[in-house]
């Protein structure tokens, strides 16, 4: 049971985040903040480096585990919109695992007696894992809404 609703709950995320990310125009609008120059710049140049608009050399603005991985979908699919979907398409699947990951975390602290053993404490339990997949999943949307002046 337990393994279905982990499943349920990826495959519920992974679909709920390409859908916001396709109503946000996530596919069409590609942005090129400082973590893509220097992605863009790994490959290029090979350096961590260029994270402005103009070369300006070797950076430490970013975390360069991700950048690397981020260096290697734009070597395999280049810069165009075919890498900028494989990145948010990993990036849903990489957060949906996330939350994927919560179900058996909450079960055992169940099952353990940590919160209870009642079929209450397990309800609780699925109650806060939906209301963090909500959220989660519309973090980007939000962030994303202007306020008016």
């Amino acid at each position: 049971m337990l393994r279905r609703f982990s499943l349920a709950v990826f495959f519920s995320a992974f679909g709920l985040r390409l859908l916001v990310a396709w109503k946000a125009r996530f596919f069409r609008n590609f942005q090129t903040d400082e973590m893509v120059r220097i992605a863009l710049s790994l490959v290029k140049y090979h350096e961590y480096g260029n994270p402005y608009l103009i070369r300006t050399g070797p950076t430490a603005h970013e975390m360069p585990i991700y950048l690397l991985f981020l260096s290697l979908i734009y070597f395999v699919f280049h810069t165009g919109s075919r890498a900028e979907a494989v990145k948010i398409i990993l990036a849903c699947a990489a957060t949906a695992l996330r939350c994927e990951l919560l179900p058996p975390f909450c079960g055992r602290q169940v099952s353990d007696g940590a919160s209870g053993s009642s079929p209450e404490s397990w309800r609780r339990c699925r109650a806060i894992i939906t209301i963090g997949l909500v959220l989660k999943t519309l973090s980007p949307a939000v962030s994303d809404i202007s306020l008016p002046k």
